[in-house]
């Protein structure tokens, strides 16, 4: 089951057991989990570059604007233009 949710100026999708949240407040502090293998959300794989799990957030970040909007989400604008990114990813070489 498809699980959309906002709160405040995040969203979030799970589905297929993923899990995708974008942050719009704060700029590059995107999520992405496997809840099938991190059920606690505990290793953020936005920054991931596997073809699998590339396509697989990719996917999630498509459905998520469409979902947005369905319910005329005001963040949609952004939302689609804005990429994917996890700023401590980029900076944490030991992640």
């Amino acid at each position: 089951n498809d699980l959309f949710a906002q709160h405040a100026n995040m969203r979030s999708l799970t589905r297929n057991g993923w899990k995708l949240i974008r942050d719009f407040e704060e700029l590059g502090r995107d999520e992405l989990y496997n809840l099938a293998n991190d059920p606690g959300e505990q290793r953020n794989l936005i920054a991931d570059t596997s073809p699998q799990t590339m396509a697989i957030r990719n996917q999630l970040d498509r459905y998520l604007c469409e979902q947005m909007d369905d319910i005329k989400d005001p963040l949609v604008p952004l939302a689609r233009r804005l990429p994917l990114v996890d700023v401590y990813a980029i900076h944490d070489t030991n992640r």
